[in-house]
């Protein structure tokens, strides 16, 4: 089994001058490709710092100072047309995120959520198996095999003072995990799903509400995240693009756990979109039943009048043949005796049919 190789990132915290050896580098093949041209990959690293770990893929050796300090990796993409891909794994090494370094993109673009890591076998020592980074809707993807010694990365630090705040602590934290407070940083960790990075960023001060994070939490149809940015305090009842509430997006994405965490946060459930579209209509016509159940029991008017359309939640329900969501409807207490004509002309289903006659003769 390999040792680790203990080394500083910062000459300014060496305790001598003593020269350090060449980090050690394991072998890599694959590619690389931006804008449809490929850079072929030779060279890999494995960097742990507390506990995380950097997984470096690169078209050539790297030295000291590119490896543990990204400003001079960047430098170097620019002087010397270095071409990297570093990828950050969790403690658990699942892929966390992924940087680029290339002279066609900006230093350390980073892409979140998308690398797909398969390991190869198990060991302290090593970090091994295929990176894979292909999505139709970017100009740049990378998909290499690795075999890296880790090498660990000891940095001195100033010990936190006794009174510290709880955001500096949150800070600190971050910086052991190689995560920049930055807003950057922070939506790639809310749209990453990482609930535990995300607490950390709103614990050191981060707004909750910065770059629309609980929007972006509601698409990737991430609870974790949701309940974090609500628990401090984001604003449940923002409103996006087209009027249209957060509560609405969650009814429309099919999360039911999202919605009754935004219900429970007091989303006001009747907020309809500028084209008169309540949650409670969406659910209905998208057959979500569970969530239409939430909303009812959050309060969702069941008798609404969609407007300029003058469609109902139980129109919708109908004309999309939902029979489990007409039914709950009906007996939440939906007025069908005055849409009885217009929900009938809606179906022909025998059962659908009687299920609005049986309602219209109830008093």
């Amino acid at each position: 089994m390999l040792r680790k190789v203990a080394l500083f990132a910062l000459a300014a915290l060496l305790l001598t001058s003593t020269a350090i050896a060449a980090p050690d580098a394991g072998k890599a093949k694959g590619k690389i490709v931006v804008s449809g041209k490929s850079v072929g990959v030779t060279t890999s690293y494995a960097v742990e710092r507390k506990g995380v770990t950097r997984v470096y893929l690169v078209d050539r050796p790297l030295s000291e100072d590119e490896l543990f300090d990204d400003d001079e990796l960047a430098a170097s993409v620019q002087s010397k047309g270095v071409s990297a891909v570093v990828v950050r794994l969790s403690p658990d090494r699942e892929a966390e995120e992924a940087f680029y370094f290339h002279p066609q993109l900006p230093a350390g673009l980073s892409v979140t959520e998308l690398t797909k890591f398969t390991p190869k076998g198990k060991s302290e020592d090593r970090v091994a198996g295929r990176m894979l980074f292909d999505d139709d809707g970017f100009s740049w993807s990378f998909d290499v095999t690795f075999d890296a010694p880790v090498l660990l990365q000891l940095v001195k630090e100033e010990p936190l003072a006794a009174d510290a705040s709880a955001a500096d602590v949150a800070k600190r934290e971050l910086q052991n995990r190689d995560v920049k407070f930055t807003e950057d940083a922070f939506r790639g960790a809310v749209i990453n799903g990482n609930a535990e990075i995300v607490k950390l960023f709103v614990d050191a001060g981060m707004p909750p509400d910065t770059g629309g994070a609980l929007a972006s939490a509601i698409d990737v149809k991430s609870p974790a995240v949701v309940k974090v940015l609500v628990d401090a305090g984001a604003d449940v009842n923002a409103m996006g693009p087209y009027k249209q509430s957060l509560l609405l997006n969650a009814a429309s994405m099919g999360d039911p756990e999202v919605v009754k965490i935004l219900l429970a946060a007091g989303a006001d459930p009747n907020i309809p979109n500028e084209y008169g579209i309540a949650p409670l209509s969406s659910a209905a016509e998208q057959g979500h039943l569970e969530i239409v159940k939430a909303l009812i029991a959050g309060k969702a008017d069941v008798n609404a009048i969609e407007q300029p359309y003058g469609g109902s939640a139980i129109q919708v329900a109908v004309l999309r043949g939902h029979k489990e969501i007409i039914k709950t409807l009906i007996d939440s207490g939906t007025d069908v005796r005055k849409q009885k004509d217009a929900l009938l002309e809606l179906t022909q289903d025998e059962e659908i049919r009687a299920m609005i006659e049986a309602a219209a003769r109830k008093k």
